[in-house]
């Protein structure tokens, strides 16, 4: 069965979510700021997430295309102003969906993998140095589909090849709330399937349905 992104949201980081949370921050890429979901605004995963968390709490996305994890790699979000404005507006509660531009050996990034770890965990700091309540969520990353039909061979060869790093990207969030308190992993490895994305990797209007 097919779960779908707001769905594994409502099931897992809602359950877990403070009744004092009423500032929630989104920090990712692309896939954060619900590109590819017909109506960005009230279809992409911000909007979805801010209708199920109801009255009380306030969603926000900082998030920004292309983004990586990784503070060497080509274009890092830690150095965004998306970053210095989620820092600035002190979430109770942060979600952080990062990896999937990590993940490419075709763009100068995966080379810092070592990194992973240490870059990770500086999002976080500077999240709790900000807000020292904050709980963090680590979503994913979700998976990526070289299967997706009509891809063109090289873009079917890309995404075979970012696939087991976007598993080791996923662990390292896991070791990471697995030691940490107030921290929290959600595997999104279920949460799609190839034909409801439209490229490979971005959910289309039926991934964020």
């Amino acid at each position: 069965m097919r779960l779908i992104l707001p769905t594994l949201l409502l099931i897992s980081v809602l359950a877990a979510l403070p009744a004092a949370a009423e500032r929630i921050a989104i920090l990712g890429d692309s896939i954060s700021t619900g590109a590819h979901a017909g109506d960005r605004a009230r279809d992409g995963f911000p909007g979805r997430l801010g209708r199920l968390v109801g009255d009380g709490h306030e969603v926000r996305a900082f998030a920004q295309s292309g983004c990586c994890l990784l503070r060497k790699s080509d274009r890092p979000f830690a150095s965004t102003p998306q970053f210095e404005a989620a820092l600035e507006w002190k979430p109770d509660t942060a979600l952080i969906m990062l990896g999937t531009n990590d993940s490419s050996e075709k763009r100068p990034n995966w080379k810092h993998h070592a990194d992973l770890e240490t870059d990770a965990r500086h999002l976080l700091e500077a999240l709790r140095a900000a807000n020292p309540e904050l709980e963090l969520h680590f979503l994913g990353p979700p998976p990526v589909f070289p299967d997706k039909t009509g891809l063109e061979p090289g873009r079917q060869a890309d995404l075979q090849q970012r696939a087991p790093h976007l598993l080791t990207i996923r662990d390292t969030y896991r070791k990471i709330a697995a030691a940490e308190p107030g921290v929290f992993h959600h595997d999104l490895t279920r949460t799609l399937e190839a034909e409801s994305t439209s490229d490979g990797v971005h959910p289309d209007a039926r991934g964020h349905d």
